[in-house]
């Protein structure tokens, strides 16, 4: 791959993204652009940085919402700056307007060069709206997808720690799931969420300027643009609901179509397909239902917002012309150009942004569930010995502290077979050589040799402390991909044993 493009590139460079330039001119020249003309990724764009900040975070706060927030808060803010002060400049323009078409008035005492200052005020106001406006959503759009790619990250490590009694609970499409839907769905609450404390800020000041160009009748904008803001609240409940049942219709799917899968052969042997069959259609109908239930809601929304600016004039010059009020040009076209405004930020987009946080909050809860399933720390949590007495084994169990699930009884079964068989293969297999194939790294950590296989094919075989200490080495990024905690275990395991 080349050199990365934006670190090399100068600042002008940067702010107009003329840097992707390069890419377009390969592309022209060769046709197809191949992964070795790409960029290399910057150091700070790496996941695993993204992935060690929340993990370190999850271990202290049991909150999936609260670690996101202590770990892009300060970013957030920033470009929440940005975003506001856009929104001013984006106001100010219609008013800027005002100003000069005084200028054109029949008896104006303005003068050419105050017209010229209104001009090029307007002109350097869309710039930098424009500016602002490219930068702040560029930040925000690269501060999502990372958020996206570390939400899939720390689920991937928790997988690897589950304990054996989750991997056999937890099936394959609710992981699925979890990593195609709802790691996804912070992607979208960050890119529009600004937007749910913008749009009341924005509303203010529109309703400030409609006050006092028409007075009473500004009543008329206010009142409507709070009534479609109230329906927007009432929305989000119905659209929340709705998700939460098609999550729940969905995952039932991916769970019995896992164990269709699995029992294809058995189905096949008793003639059940036509019965199976059945099931998915009355479950995948039940599922299409809710989002038809909320297809309904959002098509009721979306025509209050496409009528919005028409309904507002409507009723504003009826009452006008009901009370031989004289119309202005100047409120024209500041209504107009405020309406128009309002009606893509304030209504459409708040509309998206409590869609999309509603939709993270279901999400959210998904994976903060799944993320407190129980892991394995064999030696840190449990340990155990087992003496032969005549012909039988006994167990003796020394747990720090032990809990059960709601409506489920208490079991050790699960806890100790796994330290009791590789205590027992260390035991009675001394003289032995012993080949294991694991999953998990704690299982092989002290093992004499370890061979690494990468698609079939072997890539590496040495001893443990051998393999961690080039750092290049497949094995250690195995071990890199556990987590810092994880890691810091496994490599203090290796160089103090």
């Amino acid at each position: 791959m080349n050199d990365d493009l934006y670190e090399n590139a100068n600042y002008c460079s940067k702010v107009f993204f003329s840097w992707i330039d390069v890419l377009f001119k390969k592309r022209r020249a060769k046709g197809t652009i191949e992964l070795n003309d790409l960029s290399k990724i910057p150091s700070n764009l790496h996941s695993s940085n993204l992935i060690d900040k929340l993990e370190i975070n999850w271990s202290n706060q049991l909150s999936l919402l609260e670690i996101t927030r202590k770990t892009i808060q300060w970013k957030m803010i920033f470009l929440g700056i940005c975003l506001l002060i856009k929104e001013i400049f984006n106001i100010s323009q219609p008013l800027l307007l005002i100003f000069l078409m005084d200028y054109f008035h029949p008896c104006s005492q303005m003068s050419l060069w105050k017209a010229w200052s209104f001009a090029i005020s307007m002109i350097l106001v869309a710039f930098l709206s424009s500016f602002l406006f490219n930068q702040a959503y560029y930040h925000l759009l690269k501060l999502s997808l990372e958020m996206r790619i570390a939400y899939q990250g720390l689920i991937f490590r928790k997988i690897l720690r589950l304990s054996s009694f989750q991997l056999n609970e937890v099936n394959s499409g609710k992981i699925t799931n979890l990593l195609s839907n709802d790691a996804c769905q912070i992607e979208m609450a960050l890119l529009f969420f600004h937007h749910l404390w913008l749009s009341p800020i924005e509303i203010i000041l529109i309703v400030y300027f409609f006050w006092y160009f028409i007075k009473s009748l500004s009543l008329i904008a206010i009142g409507y643009t709070v009534l479609l803001l109230l329906i927007q609240m009432l929305f989000s409940r119905i659209f929340l609901h709705y998700q939460n049942q098609i999550l729940q219709k969905t995952d039932e799917r991916i769970k019995i179509m896992s164990e269709i899968i699995k029992s294809m052969r058995i189905i096949k042997m008793y003639t059940w397909q036509i019965p199976m069959e059945n099931q998915i259609h009355r479950i995948r109908k039940n599922e299409l239902i809710q989002y038809g239930y909320r297809l309904i809601y959002e098509s009721i929304q979306l025509i209050f917002q496409q009528t919005y600016i028409v309904l507002t004039f409507y009723m504003i010059y009826s009452l006008m012309w009901f009370f031989d009020m004289e119309f202005n040009p100047k409120f024209f076209a500041l209504a107009s150009c405020l309406l128009s405004y309002m009606r893509t930020p304030i209504v459409e987009f708040f509309s998206i942004a409590i869609k999309a946080f509603v939709n993270y909050l279901a999400a959210q809860k998904r994976i903060q569930n799944f993320l407190l399933l129980d892991e394995i720390y064999r030696e840190k949590q449990i340990i155990s010995s087992s003496i032969e007495e005549n012909r039988s084994i006994n167990v003796y169990c020394n747990l720090k502290n032990a809990q059960w699930s709601k409506d489920s009884p208490f079991c050790v079964d699960s806890i100790v077979t796994d330290e009791l068989i590789q205590r027992t293969i260390r035991e009675k297999f001394q003289q032995s050589t012993v080949l294991t194939v694991a999953h998990r790294l704690r299982t092989i950590i002290d093992n004499q040799r370890i061979l690494v296989l990468h698609h079939g094919r072997l890539v590496e075989f040495d001893t443990p402390k051998n393999l961690l200490s080039n750092p290049n080495s497949y094995f250690s990024s195995l071990v890199e991909q556990t987590g810092p905690l994880e890691s810091k275990f496994l490599r203090d395991f290796v160089f103090q044993n």
